[in-house]
This record gives C-alpha cells, structure tokens and sequence, in this order.
C-alpha cells in the first residue's frame, strides 16, 4: 500500500486516478480549490481517502496537505477549457507557473517524487507528427489568448526539469493527448457531444470537422499514470493513443450509438472567440517512449471509450 497525494484531484483525470489507486488499496489524500458537489461525496465516503480544501498558490495550505508524508505527488491542478484560456488567461498561466514551481519546491522539502502532468497543447501548432516528447515547440502570436495554456505548461515543465537538475527534484512529466471518459464536463468536445445526443440538441462540429485528434480513453490514462509514478520513470512522456480520428468521425459515431437521428450543427470558431482563437489541425503523439518505460500502450478504441463514456452519461442524469 502506497500514500499518494492528489492536487487537483476533483478535477476529470484526478477522479479517475483517486478511483483507481483506491481499487489497489492505495491511501489517497485529495488537495483541490472546490468543496466536493454531491455526486463526489460517495467517492471520499472510501475509508482510505481524504479531503483538503486549498488553493495551489497557497503555501501554508500545501504544508498542512504535505504533513501527511507520501510515497509520490500527482500535480494535476489547472485550468482548463478554452473558455478559460480565452477569458482568463493571466489565471491560467499564475495558476500553471506558479502553482507548479511551489508544488515542487514542498516535493523537494519533502523528498516526494513529483508526477506533474502537462498537455499536448505544449507543442502547439507544430506540423510535423507524429510528436516526439523533444519535438519542437511551435506557437501563435500572443494576441491569441489561446496559447495561454500551452505557454505556460511549457514553462512549468522547464521550472521541473531546471528544479531537477538544481536542487534534485524527483520527477516524472506526463503530456495528456484528448483524455475523455466517464466524470468530464461536458465543457469537452467528447462529453459536450454525447450530453447533446442524450437531450436531443444538435451536436456541434467545430469549423470544419476534418481536423484529427488521438482520442485517449481516461481509464488507459491512469493506468499509464500509476505505473509512471511507481516506477519513478524520469523525463517527458506522451500519454495517448495511437488512433486518429477526426472531429467528425467522433460526432457521428456518438449519433449512432445514442441512437438518434439529429443533424450536427456548424460553429465557426473564430467568430464564436472573435478571433482569440486558432485550431490545429492534427494532434498525433509518437508514444515508442512511454512504451519502452513501462510497456503501456492505449488499448480502448474510440467506439469501446465513447460507449462506455455514454453508458455512464446515462446512469448519471
């Protein structure tokens, strides 16, 4: 039995992971800015959880949550959601930069091994995939409030490796490649979809519905994200699946298995976010390196994720 502690743990993968760790008879303790709604309740009801409310940015929140002592911290906490990119952006990147720099400086003083998760978005728009963990980092002009996030996971990712190699921090950086399942907000492309089907709304395709995305089931995701911290695997890995699909292919797979007959809706994004906005128009990760650590390979495919995605949606409402 390990201690793990979970910053950011009522967000999306941090419920996944609370879930999974506690299925190994793991003890967690969950850290996150919100008080748990009702449908979490049940979740920090398990005898080997525990729940402290506190702000990242907050030091003396974060040395109550580290008294605990653990085996690894997972650092999950961010914004998320191109909304928020687009109307906040200087919180995105204070809560990203400096949140991340003080959660390693307490794994330092607590010699924890640090697991911080970072994001596809950290590449940009760079053309040529699929992406090595050392590909380039290729970005729009800062008037697009849109490279907020993966700006500042860069640099987060950097203050790590630099933390690292200065003062000897422990530590394992993921990069999450369109993670989607069962506990998402359906702020998401994936849950949004599936939530429009089940009420009977038209579904949105976002521009032209061509562009493609590696869609990573969550339960995959926490799978590589559990033996990446017990092995205290060092470096940078891509954490998603190796099956393209296109925005389209996901709308009009959901319409099948909901089983309605409803016409997508078109959204042009760029007056939709008067033009803070820009796509890209592939996101495909190389992910020979994650599978030579620890053997892990996505295994769901977007048909299996999205039907079990959906089931859960309707045991849900």
């Amino acid at each position: 039995m390990k201690k793990y502690l979970i910053i950011g743990g009522l967000g999306f993968v941090g419920k996944n992971l609370a879930r999974h760790l506690l299925g190994q008879n793991d003890f967690v303790t969950i850290f996150d800015l919100r008080k748990p709604n009702k449908n979490e309740l049940s979740l920090l009801n398990h005898d080997n959880i525990s729940f402290i409310k506190g702000d990242v940015l907050n030091e003396s929140q974060l040395d109550e949550a580290f008294k605990g002592g653990f085996d690894g911290v997972y650092h999950l906490a961010s914004f998320v959601g191109i909304k928020n990119y687009i109307s906040n952006p200087v919180g995105v990147i204070s809560t990203t930069i400096e949140g991340t720099k003080i959660v390693a400086e307490k794994c330092i003083q607590h010699n924890c091994h640090l697991f911080f998760t970072s994001t596809s978005e950290v590449l940009g728009r760079n053309t040529d995939v699929p992406w090595k963990e050392d590909a380039d980092r290729v970005y729009g002009s800062t008037m697009k409030e849109r490279w907020s996030y993966g700006s500042s996971k860069g640099v987060a990712e950097q203050i790590v490796i630099g933390l690292s190699t200065t003062r000897g921090l422990s530590y394992t950086i993921s990069r999450f490649f369109n993670i989607y399942g069962e506990h998402q907000s359906p702020i998401f492309v994936v849950p949004k979809t599936i939530h429009n089907c089940l009420n009977s709304l038209s579904p949105l395709i976002y521009d032209s519905g061509a562009q493609t995305r590696c869609f990573t089931y969550v339960q995959d995701a926490v799978i590589a994200v559990d033996l990446l911290m017990k092995k205290k695997s060092v470096g940078i890995f891509h954490i998603g699946s190796n099956f393209e699909h296109s925005m389209q292919e996901v709308v009009d797979n959901v319409i099948r298995l909901v089983d309605v007959e409803l016409i997508p809706e078109k959204v042009d994004t760029e007056e939709l976010y008067s033009g803070k906005y820009e796509d890209i128009d592939r996101r495909v990760p190389d992910v020979t390196k994650i599978y030579d650590e620890i053997g892990w390979k996505a295994t769901t495919s977007l048909i299996e994720g999205l039907s079990n995605t959906i089931n859960w949606a309707r045991e849900s409402d």
